[in-house]
């Protein structure tokens, strides 16, 4: 009677029982997600942290900020005016 049985056990069953996995098909191999670099993993998971977003958007600021400082504060902050204390 076990004769019968493991005559009728199929590849994928004797497979799973001796424990190893059967190989893949070759659908399974081409529907495997792309491979991704590490700067693009870091990326993604720094998108993700809130704080880390927000931190960006005001050191992004400071940075702007700096850049158009003349504009922004056109005087020479060196001068001194004298008139102001008569």
């Amino acid at each position: 009677m076990s004769q019968d049985r493991d005559e009728q056990r199929t590849d994928a069953e004797s497979t799973a029982l001796a424990g190893s996995r059967p190989l893949p098909t070759a659908e399974e191999v081409n529907n495997k997600a792309p491979i991704q670099s590490p700067g693009r993993i870091a990326w993604r998971r720094f998108l993700r942290h809130r704080l880390a977003i927000t931190s960006l958007v005001f050191v992004g600021f400071l940075v702007l900020v700096a850049l158009f400082a003349p504009l922004l504060a056109p005087h020479d902050p060196n001068v001194v005016n004298t008139a102001a204390f008569r």
